[in-house]
């Protein structure tokens, strides 16, 4: 068993900050709580963040201005996500851009998430994309 507590975010999950990336994550008996955003979090609420790809918004930094074609699966199994600061226990996105979303992170980026034993009442968001991109080619697929 694991416990992710008392962080500012629980996990971060990223597949890639490029092109052709693939991360594979699995969790399973893990306790995610009581993240309470100390100090604030990067991305968005204190549970679990997951985006196949992050287009990171800082002109300071030379990195890719497109984030194309990267692939995130996540394996939550038999997991306790709570009382973590936030609306959404979970920010699952296909593609993400930093704030300020000054442009679309990219295309053909796919988060894959699966929960097996996880607690319906965990509350969470679900976008293709923030911003999301006019062609619909970022995507994210939940299953039970």
């Amino acid at each position: 068993m694991c416990r992710l507590s008392f962080n500012s975010t629980g996990h971060n999950a990223a597949g890639g900050k490029g092109t052709e990336n693939f991360l594979f994550f699995e969790a399973e008996d893990t306790i995610i709580e009581n993240n309470l955003g100390t100090p604030a979090p990067k991305f968005m609420g204190g549970g679990v963040f997951a985006a196949a790809g992050v287009l990171i918004n800082d002109p300071a930094k030379v990195m890719p201005k497109m984030i194309d074609n990267n692939t995130l699966e996540a394996y939550f199994r038999n997991c306790v996500i709570r009382q973590n600061v936030g609306t959404d226990q979970l920010n699952i996105f296909g593609a993400y851009t930093e704030p300020p979303p000054t442009e679309v992170a990219g295309s053909y980026n796919l988060t894959h998430i699966k929960f097996l034993g996880l607690s319906p009442l965990v509350q969470f968001l679900q976008k293709n994309g923030s911003p999301n991109d006019a062609g619909g080619t970022n995507g994210v697929e939940v299953s039970y």
